[in-house]
């Protein structure tokens, strides 16, 4: 889905995810120690999928939604790109939650996590 105007199948799409759990909603997940990497179906978001991560090191230990795909393909690569970057030697110096829920509040660039500092990067 690309931004503008939604068709009418991506509308009854996305009305329709709410009614999944997680688990019907999910693609791919990851977990190792204190990392998960979770990507799935999102109802809330201007494009169908999305990437998130749970890391004690960031936000709080919070999820932080990290990247959005338009299609499943976009997804599970992503999914596999977020997994190879959490399990690196050392993980990234910050996170950028890029969710639509984060780009409206705050900055279109989405919101900043640097590893180890519990609120925003200023």
């Amino acid at each position: 889905m690309k931004e503008g105007k939604k068709t009418l199948d991506e509308v009854v799409l996305l009305s329709t995810l709410d009614a999944f759990t997680i688990e019907e909603r999910r693609l791919e997940r990851f977990e190792a120690g204190d990392i998960i990497v979770d990507t799935c179906a999102a109802s809330d978001s201007d494009r169908p999928y999305e990437t998130a991560i749970q890391h004690p090191d960031y936000k709080g230990g919070l999820w932080i939604v990290v990247e959005l795909y338009d299609t499943k393909a976009e997804a599970r690569l992503g999914h596999y790109k977020w997994m190879a970057l959490m399990m690196a030697g050392k993980p990234p110096d910050e996170l950028r939650d890029v969710s639509t829920r984060a780009a409206l509040m705050c900055d279109p660039d989405g919101l900043v996590f640097r590893r180890g500092e519990e609120g925003l990067a200023p």
